[in-house]
């Protein structure tokens, strides 16, 4: 009822517009002038729509469960970062912190918590520069590493959980028990069965990798042959007795062929290998 009054009042509003006479013009053409205004067409009248309200209700539920999935999924999205066998590489964290992976490792972290709570997982072996700030943490299944501003190493190869500090402090800890430790610059610290500090490690050995170098000390020949594999991204066959307690010391580049490795590591024990089809090696003891 209402809308037809204001349609009415507009009607009338026009009309009285029409109709205003101007006081200097003679009758004839003040009549004329005024049959054009009344003749004319009425200016369309726009409508107003009128949304319930319900709809309203709908669109802010909407809107706040497709708010709430998203904030779900970047709560939960973790980025992981891969490098394959026969490869090194190097990434940045969101803060500028530094990474470098050996071959065959793998790490992850929280993109959307990362201004909070400044937290990786390692699998396998990387180099760590630290930007300061709140405390940097290092997670693996042996063992968790704490900084706030410093580099070191950590390897989680062959059962252990391995950590090199190269500047600052850094804190290990054991996962299973209350064991931990604090590291000064080239202290080296080893979690395999229990959490001990390793003397006589020297920096060019732990790093060695990162200057694409090997550099092995009573290492068993498992654990030698492993790190080829991962290094040339070849499978080595061991048909040998005593893989795991036979130990190797020796250094080299790795801009060394395949074969020119293996034949450094075979000589001294007098073993022979073969190459197979798509880069298999069968190492045979005489």
């Amino acid at each position: 009822m209402r809308s037809n009054e204001n349609h009415i009042n507009r009607e009338e509003e026009s009309l009285f517009q029409k109709l205003e006479v101007p006081y200097n013009e003679s009758k004839e053409q003040i009549w004329d002038k005024l049959s054009e205004k009344i003749n004319a067409p009425a200016a369309p009248v726009k409508e107003t729509k009128i949304i319930p309200m319900h709809w309203f209700k709908m669109a802010a539920a909407a809107a706040a469960v497709l708010l709430f999935g998203v904030s779900l999924f970047f709560g939960l999205y973790t980025h992981t970062i891969h490098c394959p066998r026969g490869e090194h590489l190097a990434y940045t964290l969101p803060d500028g912190s530094t990474i470098e992976m050996n071959a065959a490792s793998k790490l992850s972290y929280h993109p959307f918590w990362w201004s909070i709570k400044r937290t990786v997982s390692l699998e396998g072996e990387a180099f760590f520069s630290v930007k300061k700030g709140s405390t940097f943490t290092v997670v693996s299944e042996k063992g968790t590493t704490q900084v706030l501003g410093t580099s070191f190493n950590i390897s989680t190869r062959n059962n252990q959980y391995e950590v090199f500090c190269a500047t600052g402090k850094v804190r290990v800890a054991a996962n299973n028990t209350s064991e931990e430790i604090i590291l000064s610059p080239n202290m080296f610290a080893r979690i395999n069965g229990k959490l001990e500090v390793v003397n006589a490690i020297s920096a060019e050995h732990v790093l060695a990798w990162k200057e694409n170098k090997f550099h092995f000390t009573a290492r068993t020949l498992q654990e030698v042959f492993n790190e080829i594999e991962r290094q040339y991204d070849i499978t080595v066959q061991l048909d040998v007795d005593n893989a795991t307690e036979l130990t190797y010391t020796g250094h080299f580049k790795r801009s060394k062929t395949p074969e020119e490795v293996l034949n450094l590591i075979c000589h001294p024990f007098g073993f022979t290998f073969v190459k197979q089809e798509n880069d298999n090696y069968k190492v045979s003891q005489n």
